[in-house]
């Protein structure tokens, strides 16, 4: 009966959806490893073996962007018993053997392959945590989005309040102007100055300034006949 491939060098991270193939994610995957199996999806667990690749493999997987995607590969192929990515071309591959291990059980030294990463996966319980997380995140989006909406808002209100703004000093501008307007040749505003409050001489230059305007107003405006 065939042996279970002994453990390796394991990868831990959270699931945060594919990231593009490049050596750069082999590094994050192999440089600092963990004993755990891994949660990559809802129910779906993974455990790598870094610079590891069985001996024999069927075909090559097409479309997968990611390590995650790699590994996921392998639950929808009936005979597959691991896949494995290549650091190299950033390829993924699938195999219906997993024996990574020689038949006295030791490690397979024809399975040592630097730059590969090889991993199995298995369904399980949902992990309380992980759905939590995803929880947390999907919230996290949420607050992100209506955060930005209310920043749009913010600068529309700006963009209105400016505008208002301006409208107000036009209409201060026309009013000014109104005031300063001439009447038959004389300058209105000789007739809004401010009127005398104190004194004797301010009472009798009050009723001077209301007999003159009274009188300038028959002589304009009342027709002679």
């Amino acid at each position: 009966m065939p042996k279970a491939p002994l453990p390796g060098r394991f990868w831990s991270r959270t699931f945060d959806g594919p990231r593009p193939i490049s050596d750069q994610e082999y590094q994050e995957v192999c440089l600092s490893p963990a004993d755990t199996e891994v949660e990559i999806a809802l129910g779906t667990l993974a455990q790598y073996y870094c610079d590891r690749q069985p001996q024999h493999w069927n075909d090559k997987v097409a479309d997968a962007q990611s390590i995650e995607d790699c590994a996921l590969a392998c639950t929808g192929i009936e005979t597959c018993k691991g896949t494995f990515w290549k650091s190299k071309d950033g390829t993924c591959w699938w195999s219906d053997q997993d024996l990574l291990v020689e038949s006295d059980g030791e490690p397979s030294s024809c399975t040592v392959v630097p730059g590969s990463v090889y991993m199995t996966v298995r369904k399980g319980h949902p992990d309380g945590c992980a759905v939590d997380l995803a929880e947390c995140r999907r919230k996290t989006r949420t607050l992100e989005d209506e955060i930005e909406d209310w920043k749009k808002k913010d600068r529309d209100s700006a963009t209105q309040i400016s505008d208002l703004t301006k409208q107000i000093k036009d209409l201060e501008e026309k009013i000014y102007q109104a005031s300063t307007c001439p009447v038959h040749g004389r300058d209105w505003a000789v007739y809004q100055q401010k009127e005398p409050s104190t004194g004797y001489g301010g009472r009798n230059e009050i009723i001077r300034k209301k007999a003159m305007s009274a009188f300038l107003a028959i002589v304009f405006f009342i027709p002679m006949p």
